[in-house]
C-alpha cells in the first residue's frame, strides 16, 4: 500500500482554506488517477492534479484540482463545512483582500 496525503485548496470570493486527508492506495498515485476520497459516498471521486514523492517522509503528496467559486451569494463557510463534513482537516485558512474589481454591466 502507498501512503498518500491529499490536499485541496477551496477558494471563495473573500476567503480560502486548504484541506488535507490521508489515505492508502493499492497502486502508486499518478496525475490524472481518479481516487475515491470519501468512504461514506461511493459515487464521489476526485482526480489527482499533481503528485510529488516526499522522500524523507516516504509518502506521496497529491493535489486535487482547486475548488473555486466566485458567486457573491455563495457563503465560504458553507463550502468549507462541506469539506470538513467529509473528513478533511483544515491546514490553513484566511481572508482574501484586494484583487481586481469585478466589472458589472
Amino acid at each position: 500500500m502507498f501512503e498518500v496525503e491529499l490536499r485541496v485548496l477551496c477558494v471563495r470570493r473573500r476567503a480560502f482554506a486548504e484541506f488535507a486527508r490521508y489515505l492508502k492506495l493499492p497502486i502508486p498515485p499518478s496525475p490524472g488517477l481518479i481516487v475515491r476520497c470519501d468512504d461514506s459516498d461511493d459515487s464521489r471521486s476526485e482526480w489527482l492534479a499533481s503528485v510529488a514523492w516526499l522522500k524523507d517522509e516516504k509518502r506521496f503528496l497529491c493535489r486535487l484540482p482547486d475548488d473555486c467559486g466566485d458567486e457573491e451569494s455563495e457563503d465560504e463557510e458553507s463550502a468549507f463545512d462541506t469539506w470538513r463534513s467529509r473528513g478533511w482537516e483544515v491546514l490553513r485558512q484566511g481572508r482574501l483582500v484586494g484583487g481586481p474589481a469585478r466589472v458589472r454591466r
